[in-house]
C-alpha cells in the first residue's frame, strides 16, 4: 500500500524545507520516484547517482544513492518489396 513520504536531494541544491511529497510503496521506491521526478524536470539526466534523502511517515529519514539506467530495445518489422 502506497504511503507519503517527503524526499529531497542536496545534490539538487534541496533541504528538508524543499522535500518533495511522494507516494510510494517504501523508501527505495520514494527515492527513485524523485529522480524520474528530477529527470523529467531536466534536472539529472547524466546516470550519475543523485544522493536522496527519504522521510518516512513514521518520521525515519534514510539516504539513498538513485540513479537512472536506460535500456534500449530493438525491434524490427518486415516490410513488402
Amino acid at each position: 500500500m502506497k504511503q507519503s513520504y517527503q524526499a529531497w536531494s542536496p545534490d539538487n541544491d534541496e533541504t528538508q524545507a524543499d522535500a518533495r511529497r511522494i507516494e510510494a510503496v517504501d523508501p527505495e521506491d520514494a527515492a527513485a520516484e524523485w529522480l524520474e521526478h528530477a529527470n523529467d524536470e531536466g534536472s539529472h539526466t547524466d546516470g550519475d547517482a543523485v544522493l536522496v534523502y527519504v522521510r518516512a511517515p513514521d518520521g525515519d529519514v534514510t539516504r539513498w544513492a538513485v540513479r537512472a539506467s536506460l535500456h534500449v530495445s530493438y525491434s524490427a518489422d518486415e516490410v513488402s518489396l
